[in-house]
């Protein structure tokens, strides 16, 4: 008879701050839906706002993650990158093609397309967004393979560049949160450079990392 090992606290803690991390990021989806989609027409505008703006707050948490496992010597936290992730793909799927039929943008001129480009760059974001989420299985992984699967997954910094500038090029009156979104993407990827982030942790080049012969992984 096979005895089924008992849950341990600290695995029953992590269940915990699993699952009160899926709540807190998916809370607001169906709750801007709501409100969006039974009010009034004019709240439907605000809906498709505040959806991107969700999106691009969940995928810069998620850029947190990395260098806050690194910086804070906690490893742990990477086991939840993947998850934080793809809520903030949900939330721009949702917002994308939302915006595109509600907007009829394929009604519009090639005019109103070159004077609005952000409209392209919401797109292009998006279009680089879905290959990493659709990948982001631990099926995918194995079929992959990690190194490829790791460069596949780099173009994440191009994707949240063009977040960015999608987020603060639409915005018509106030650029403020925009803009402090934006200082935060950049300052992520600076972060993650190996000198910036050799000089955050106290590591000197040359420095040992692995044990003579075996081959570290390559940095995400």
């Amino acid at each position: 008879m096979t005895v089924k090992p008992r849950s341990t606290p600290r695995a029953a803690r992590d269940r915990l701050i699993y699952w009160t991390m899926w709540v807190v990021l998916a809370l607001p989806l169906p709750i801007t839906l709501f409100y969006g989609l039974t009010g009034p027409v004019r709240l439907r505008e605000d809906m498709i706002r505040d959806l991107g703006l969700w999106g691009v707050r969940i995928l810069i948490l998620g850029l947190c993650i990395t260098p806050a496992a690194r910086l804070l010597r906690r490893p742990a936290l990477l086991r939840y990158r993947r998850t934080v992730g793809l809520f903030g793909f949900a939330y721009a799927a949702v917002h994308g093609p939302y915006y595109f039929v509600y907007g009829r943008l394929w009604e519009l001129p090639l005019e109103l397309w070159a004077r609005r480009l952000y409209f392209v760059i919401g797109i292009v974001s998006l279009l680089l967004l879905t290959p990493l989420a659709i990948t982001s299985t631990d099926g995918m992984i194995r079929r992959l393979g990690p190194l490829r699967w790791r460069r596949l997954h780099q173009s994440t910094y191009a994707a949240m560049v063009l977040v960015g500038v999608h987020a603060l090029w639409q915005a018509s009156i106030d650029h403020t949160q925009p803009a402090i979104y934006m200082a935060l993407i950049a300052a992520l990827l600076i972060v993650r450079l190996p000198p910036v982030m050799r000089a955050l942790t106290g590591r000197r080049r040359g420095r040992a990392v692995s044990r003579p012969g075996v081959a570290s992984a390559p940095a995400d």
